[in-house]
């Protein structure tokens, strides 16, 4: 038989399975967040990654980043800096890196792409255009599985960033432009206005997250490999 006492005395404490669960979690977050910088400094540089990453910040200290642009009689439209801004400026960047890499055939047909499945996913409503769950996934997957199909990584990655930025601007915003300004006639409407929440921001980060997901099912190009051939 086997004695008690022995069995109570290697029983591990419920404190000990409590800070074990804790540990588990601490460290499958800890692994979350490495991955998603990889894939980050994967696809922007060093400048491009310390705008993405100081948007938050600035949204934490101003709470109207917003400029005005133009107004349509008595509709004034504005521009968010952390919501649209950095966003577009960013993704600019990285077509201007890899403008050798990327076909402007394979980017207008991304954007095009996400242009329309955003216009299709977004209604206009009183509170502005807004996409609800899980409607508002389909711009990033779209511009992802687009991306993939027609670039390798990282530029799919980038390819996928820029045309989710510019595709869900054109389809949420720019083609409502004149649809926005008749719906309030007097007021102001916002691009990108909830910031890092906006569909802008968040579409053009998960693009460039799921595009990195997708990585060892890219085929590589076989590599040529140039032999010497040498006369005896």
């Amino acid at each position: 038989m086997l004695d008690k006492s022995f069995i109570a005395s290697n029983r591990l404490p419920m404190v000990t399975d409590d800070l074990l669960m804790m540990a588990m979690v601490l460290l499958i977050a800890i692994l979350i967040v490495l991955l998603i910088f990889k894939a980050l400094k994967q696809t922007f540089n060093l400048i491009e990654l310390f705008l993405i990453l100081l948007c938050p910040l600035v949204g934490l200290f101003w709470e109207d980043t917003s400029i005005e642009m133009f107004a349509i009689e008595s509709m004034v439209f504005r521009i968010d800096i952390i919501g649209a801004a950095i966003p577009m400026i960013v993704g600019a960047g990285l077509l201007i890196r890899s403008f050798r890499k990327i076909k402007a055939s394979n980017l207008i047909l991304t954007v095009i792409v996400v242009a329309l499945s955003t216009y299709a996913t977004t209604d206009l409503t009183s509170d502005g255009v807004i996409a609800y769950f899980p409607l508002y996934l389909i711009p990033p997957i779209t511009a992802t599985i687009v991306s993939f199909m027609v670039s390798q990584y990282p530029y799919s990655g980038r390819l996928a960033f820029s045309s989710s930025v510019f595709g869900v601007l054109i389809g949420a915003d720019l083609i409502r432009i004149w649809e926005i300004a008749d719906y309030n006639l007097i007021g102001t409407a916002t691009i990108g206005g909830a910031g890092v929440s906006d569909m802008i921001f968040i579409s053009g980060i998960l693009a460039v997250l799921m595009s990195s997901l997708l990585v060892p099912f890219k085929r590589k190009k076989p590599e040529v490999v140039h032999e010497e051939v040498r006369e005896e």
